[in-house]
Parts: structure tokens; sequence; C-alpha cells
């Protein structure tokens, strides 16, 4: 049995364990979702067929994202960021080189604000 001398050192840990995780979180702060929208196009000019596009995040900012691609347009909702992109290609005869798939080779980059103008990715 707990005698009632403990009672006070008791209380005190209790509010310490279940205080645990409470007050202000060291996380930046996302903000609101920003619409994003642009197109995709080959080396030749003509839209991506179906695909999808890859958002990364460069830094510690924003999260990542994805958008599927329909005849070379995109539409997905983002954070204000800067991010790396990459492309995944639905159509197996499409003629995407191989280091737009990854976002290190791909060497695209996108910055996501909230006064933005569409996007647009050539693939060449």
């Amino acid at each position: 049995m707990f005698s009632v001398r403990y009672f006070p050192s008791l209380s005190i840990l209790a509010v310490m364990i279940f205080s645990v995780g409470c007050g202000t979180s060291t996380a930046p702060a996302m903000g609101e979702y920003i619409e994003v929208s642009g197109t995709v196009t080959l080396a030749d000019g003509s839209p991506m067929k179906t695909g999808t596009i890859h958002f990364e995040p460069e830094g510690t900012e924003g999260r990542e994202g994805f958008s599927k691609v329909n005849n070379g347009a995109f539409t997905t909702k983002l954070f204000a960021a800067k991010y790396k992109v990459a492309f995944d290609v639905d159509a197996p005869r499409t003629a995407v080189p191989a280091k737009f798939t990854k976002f290190p080779t791909a060497n695209k980059t996108a910055e996501v604000k909230s006064d933005m103008t569409p996007l647009q990715f050539q693939l060449k």
C-alpha cells in the first residue's frame, strides 16, 4: 500500500509523465496546400500520354507528392517549397530517357508558391 507521505511525489511524477509530448512542435509549419498544375511533354514536343510525376522536397520544408499525368496534363496539391521532380511512364512505348525516372539524374525542379503559374516540363 502507498503511504500518504508519498502522495505529493507521486502526483508530481504523474503530471510529468502525462505532460511529455505537450508543448510547441519543432517541426516547421507547412501552411496550406497550393494547387499545382502543368504539362509534361516528350522530346518531340508531344504530350506524355500517361504517367506519374513525383515531387520530393529539396530541404526540410514540404512533403512528397505525386500526380497522374494524362494527355500531358497534371494537377496536384503541395505545400510551398522547392522540389526535385521525376517521372514514371505508364505506356511501354513512350520514349522517355531513363534518367528522368530518378530524382538525382532527372535534373528537374519546381518551386511551389502561392502565386505560381502552371509548370512546364519537357523530357529531352
